[in-house]
């Protein structure tokens, strides 16, 4: 079996993401491993959630965060909190 991501991951950085989330970003989509809560409520689909919890840096990218979830990462990890739930106990690569 190979240890590639079933989804090809998309560099977030060259799409408008902070640096600081990148690592957040890149182990949940490819590893399936629990984000902090500004990312959970990013791939939630929980706005008021995410603006509350954004620091400025996130909060400034939080379009160009969303269109990196919505258009680069698997349709079945983000939308809801119930697909969240499901992708974090789901085993990656499966």
């Amino acid at each position: 079996m190979s240890n590639a991501p079933a989804f090809p991951f998309v560099d977030p950085v060259a799409h408008g993401i902070p640096q600081h989330l990148v690592h957040g970003i890149e182990n949940y989509v490819v590893h399936h491993l629990l984000t902090g809560g500004f990312l959970r409520a990013c791939f939630s689909n929980d706005l008021i959630g995410a603006v509350s919890r954004a620091d400025f840096e996130a909060l400034k990218a939080l379009p160009s965060i969303v269109n990196y979830i919505h258009y680069f990462t698997p349709s079945e990890c983000h939308g809801s909190p119930e697909k969240v739930t499901k992708w974090t106990t789901s085993p990656a690569g499966a």
